[in-house]
């Protein structure tokens, strides 16, 4: 297994100042062959984002990074010069990421261009950083960030991150890997690239305002002689369309609405994890579906007129496109030394008969095959049921935490589900399943909120609808209307533990207990829930919360994959789960909803 970290160059470059951004962009030539020669100038793109799993979804027949390095071959052969692009998100969160903190991504990542020789650079593979290459090294946490990308063989664009600005995240100032912007040539065209990331809690203090930052880099290429500019952003798609001078529906803003003076040819983009290609003529922004179940295929041409012409085929990576047999033997390598690691481990603190029969599941991971429940329902685990509707799957588990907890309420966010993938009806769910569901181990709490406070939290929901902040709950139902343009929250009941229903408004002030994770408690997706009012970090107030949990159950059952894997081994093999929803979300338009019936 190729293991690659090699010792990284310092280099210094004022990104804060405009007038020094021209300065920060490496100019590369000679990298294209023949380009300069070609009869039409045409740039190809290669893009994708939000990759989380080294081998896809579907049991590895969709997506994976065996078939991007295959897709990347197909297209080399027309445009050798051709730019692969990831919008961030790949370090983490994961099943695998639990261990490898990333390595494995890394690795798979540096081979992308064909050539396995450690320290070889991919000149022409660029990627910006997500929020989650911050989860193990942020502002308040020492982690491995600086050595996964002092280990990476591409570039790394952060145009808004100024790693000075946080002694933990300081390492990263001036390193090689990492450039503000860079002119590469493709296609005879000079693409000018620079990457913009979005502000999380955690290394907040390290983000410039992405527009503002923008507009310079915008100018800067510009001038430095790029015929085509392009944006490589993970930024939510509206700050996206912003950038662009758009509005959400694609209309163009009015001159004097617009931040910056022009706007990027187009924008690569990351964070939104469903595919979207807005709007319907350039600039245009494109985005794929996460864990490279789609690429976009970006052609970019330039006229002698000056006219830049877009077009773009969003290729699905299913079973049609043959894995390239390399990458996919380097992911097995990877995933078998993990699984038998994590089956190693879940024998810890065994003896004698239980420890043998433990130890004997270790090979080829096999404890990850054991079976835990059977459902006799559709799991909808996939991005865009999850993180849109409410799902069986979803007010089933908050049940069952509201139940066990005698909480009157649970409230989880969708980005703790984390599968991509629905599990159909008739499949017995095994531990690997749950464990790829849940990647992150939080602590359920319980604690009491004003009704005010349970309803910012809906609120919020609502705003991220689409993204990991949309909620799953229990004990309440809620009714929904439009207020121009955009669903807002109309009115919500609680059933409380006790069995009595209270009306709740947003200046409601009384008590209500709320079962939900650490992360969530601790207003890591900012749905308001202030617990710790003299903490401004996330993470001491999640340590502080997961002290005093009020959960009931310890061991196991303390935090949330833990919790769901006992729950499951209730209902068995033979009774099976059986999932419905009892809309108590009431979407404009619906009828016979909960909080009709309560």
């Amino acid at each position: 297994m190729t293991q690659k970290f090699p010792l990284p160059d310092k280099w210094r470059c004022a990104t804060a100042a405009a007038c020094l951004i021209v300065l920060c962009i490496s100019l590369t030539a000679g990298l294209s062959s023949g380009a300069g020669a070609q009869s039409t100038r045409e740039a190809v793109i290669v893009s994708i984002n939000d990759v989380y799993r080294l081998n896809g979804v579907n049991e590895g027949r969709l997506g994976g990074m065996a078939r991007v390095r295959a897709l990347r071959v197909e297209l080399e052969r027309e445009a050798p010069d051709l730019l692969l692009l990831h919008a961030g998100d790949f370090l983490s969160p994961s099943f695998l990421g639990r261990t490898f903190k990333g390595r494995q991504m890394i690795d798979l990542m540096n081979v992308m261009d064909g050539n396995p020789a450690v320290g070889s650079q991919d000149p022409r593979m660029f990627v910006a950083f997500g929020n989650h290459e911050f989860d193990d090294t942020h502002c308040r946490k020492d982690g491995p960030l600086k050595d996964l990308v002092s280990a990476s063989e591409f570039t790394w664009l952060a145009s808004n991150l100024d790693f000075s600005a946080c002694g933990k995240l300081s390492g990263l100032a001036g390193h090689a890997r990492i450039k503000p912007a860079q002119i590469i040539e493709s296609g005879g065209l000079r693409i000018g690239l620079f990457g913009l990331t979005l502000a999380r809690r955690g290394y907040q203090e390290i983000v410039a305002d992405p527009i503002d930052t923008a507009c310079g880099q915008i100018a800067a290429l510009r001038a430095a002689g790029a015929d085509v500019v392009v944006a490589l952003t993970h930024l939510n798609w509206r700050t996206d369309l912003e950038l662009l001078g758009a509005q959400p529906g694609g209309a163009q803003l009015p001159a004097d609405k617009r931040r910056c003076a022009e706007a990027p040819d187009l924008i690569i983009g990351g964070h939104d994890h469903n595919n979207l290609a807005l709007p319907a003529r350039a600039p245009r922004l494109f985005k794929a579906d996460a864990d490279a179940v789609t690429a976009w295929v970006i052609r970019i041409a330039k006229g002698g007129d000056g006219a830049i012409k877009i077009d773009a085929t969003l290729r699905t990576l299913d079973e049609t496109i043959v894995p390239d047999a390399f990458v996919d033997r380097l992911a097995a390598q990877w995933t078998l030394r993990h699984d038998e690691q994590f089956c190693t481990r879940a024998c810890l603190g065994q003896r004698g008969k239980p420890l043998k029969a433990c130890l004997a599941k270790v090979p080829l991971g096999a404890c990850l095959a054991e079976p835990i429940a059977r459902t006799n329902s559709l799991i909808e685990t996939e991005e865009i049921r999850n993180r849109s509707f409410e799902t069986g799957f979803g007010d089933w588990v908050a049940d069952r935490i509201r139940d066990v907890g005698s909480a009157d309420v649970a409230f989880l966010n969708a980005g703790g589900f984390r599968l991509n993938e629905d599990i159909a009806a008739g499949t017995m769910i095994r531990r690997r399943h749950l464990a790829q569901l849940f990647p992150f181990a939080n602590k359920i709490v319980v604690r009491d909120v004003a009704g005010s406070v349970l309803w910012q939290a809906m609120e919020r929901a609502l705003r991220k609808r689409g993204e990991g902040g949309w909620a799953h709950f229990s004990g309440m139902a809620v009714k929904l209307h439009t207020v121009g343009g955009r669903q807002r929250l109309q009115r919500m009941l609680v059933r409380r533990a006790g069995g009595s229903t209270l009306e709740v408004g947003p200046d409601s002030q009384d008590t209500i207990s709320v079962a939900s994770v650490s992360f969530v408690l601790a207003n890591g997706d900012r749905h308001g829930f202030n617990l710790c009012p003299d903490l401004s970090d996330i993470w001491a107030c999640k340590d502080r919360l997961e002290d005093k949990t009020n959960w009931p159950l310890d061991g196991m059952g303390a935090d949330l994959p833990g919790f769901v894997e006992q729950q499951l081994r209730t209902v068995g093999g033979e009774t099976g789960l059986t999932l419905a929803t009892d809309r108590r979300l009431c979407d404009p338009g619906d009828t016979d909803c909960l909080i009709d019936r309560w």
